[in-house]
């Protein structure tokens, strides 16, 4: 979780001509597969796919993190003033694995199906696969895709050597158990 503090701003509305004072607020904000199911449910988009495209759906999302218990109530433009430095701040909190596992393969990505989208309800598919509880919806959500891709990863079967491997792992245990000549 991550908290921002958005302070009290005056802005100028468009469609009445005036000026606005916008009340401050501190946002406690999560990246949460709870939070993208919540975005799809009002862009009706794959959020790992198509993630927000410009500033509203930006705004939405942050409003879909957002812990608060009067978040519902919250002014948009309070997300809409949102400072550049609390912004990367976000951004930077979003990306970030929060987990110390890492995989061995080039690109990071997990390995799907060509024709899988994957959304919120793909994930919570997957959840129920592993036997994953469902609080755990509330993880960040970086945190929760490497626990389904460890799951994963961790039920393959073991890869067969190849041939070459093979032949010359038989050489060294033969020469090992060869007795040595004094």
């Amino acid at each position: 979780m991550i908290t921002v503090k958005v302070d009290s701003v005056e802005m100028f509305n468009n469609e009445t001509n005036e000026f606005i004072v916008v009340d401050g607020a501190v946002l406690r904000l999560e990246h949460s597969l709870a939070s993208i199911s919540k975005w799809e449910g009002i862009w009706k988009k794959p959020f790992l796919s198509k993630p927000p495209a410009n500033n509203d759906e930006l705004f939405s999302y942050f409003r879909c993190m957002c812990l608060n218990e009067d978040a519902d109530d919250i002014d948009d433009n309070v997300f809409k003033s949102i400072s550049s430095e609390d912004l990367k701040r976000i951004m930077d909190y979003i990306e970030d694995t929060k987990t110390a596992t890492w995989f061995s393969d080039k690109n990071g990505k997990r390995h799907r199906g060509k024709n899988i989208v994957m959304t919120s309800e793909v994930i919570y598919w997957e959840m129920t696969q592993f036997g994953i509880p469902f609080e755990c919806e509330n993880w960040h959500l970086n945190r929760l895709l490497t626990l389904i891709r460890v799951c994963d990863e961790k039920g393959q079967p073991p890869k067969k050597m190849d041939q070459n491997a093979l032949l010359r792992q038989y050489a060294g245990v033969n020469a090992k158990r060869r007795p040595r000549k004094h």
